[in-house]
């Protein structure tokens, strides 16, 4: 198939905390997860491509969504305040941070069968 797509709404604003992210063309009634991380990848896993994370960089989990009837989902806005809730600052979004976001899905009928896929990733800049 294409393969979902992950795309930025809002501004990338700390203040305002008003960015949300889609993913779409996800499967119907499939549990998807957003991760960040500050350094981004380009390696080999399940039935897709990681692009978030990096050697010795952390990869965060912000948020959980199913993608029902639609196969799409919708994380965000508050995702600057949900980073501050992580268990050490080397989570937290501050302005001037560049991250990156992409999405992991459950995916039963991918084309390796490995029951698992990831959407692109998106690199947010963020500002004041």
């Amino acid at each position: 198939g294409s393969g979902a797509l992950l795309k930025a709404h809002g501004t990338t604003s700390v203040a305002s905390d008003d960015l949300t992210l889609s993913a779409t063309r996800l499967p119907l009634t499939s549990f998807t997860m957003l991760l960040g991380s500050r350094a981004t990848r380009n390696i080999p896993f399940r039935d897709g491509r990681l692009c978030v994370g990096g050697s010795g960089t952390r990869i965060w989990r912000f948020q959980l969504r199913n993608s029902g009837q639609w196969g799409a989902a919708v994380f965000g806005a508050g995702i600057v305040a949900r980073s501050l809730s992580f268990s050490t600052p080397a989570g937290y979004i501050n302005s001037g941070d560049t991250w990156y976001f992409q999405t992991f899905y459950r995916d039963t009928t991918g084309p390796c069968g490995s029951g698992g896929n990831l959407t692109n990733n998106v690199k947010i800049t963020f500002t004041p």
